[in-house]
């Protein structure tokens, strides 16, 4: 129950952000502006990091596998699957907001 609240907020702040960058608000180019400021080795360490600590909460996914008829078969494809639509939607989310918030607020 609470995923899908999670999820209706996300898809919610998409709709709201999409509905603005097509009406002409914010800048979407901003979301692929790369700084040379940054250091590299540290934005690829941090960004690991979120990854990591987002696939942890797939971890708990493992015990309710044990439940189901043919796991083998089963679980990976549900674990890919939970990955990739929390990707897509997560990077959705991300480009509306480089999109419609400036990068220095």
């Amino acid at each position: 129950m609470l995923t899908c609240v999670e999820v209706s907020g996300l898809l919610f702040i998409i709709v709201i952000g999409a509905i603005a960058v097509l009406r002409g608000v914010g800048d979407p180019g901003r979301s692929f502006e790369f700084s040379s400021d940054g250091n590299p080795f540290g934005l690829v360490v941090s960004g690991a990091a979120l990854a990591f600590f987002a696939l942890v909460g797939f971890e708990d996914s493992v015990n309710m596998a044990e439940e189901t008829h043919n796991p083998q078969r089963v679980f990976p494809r549900a674990l890919f699957l939970g990955i990739s639509i929390t990707g897509v939607i997560y990077m959705l989310v991300a480009f509306i907001a480089t999109s419609l918030v400036p990068l220095d607020t």
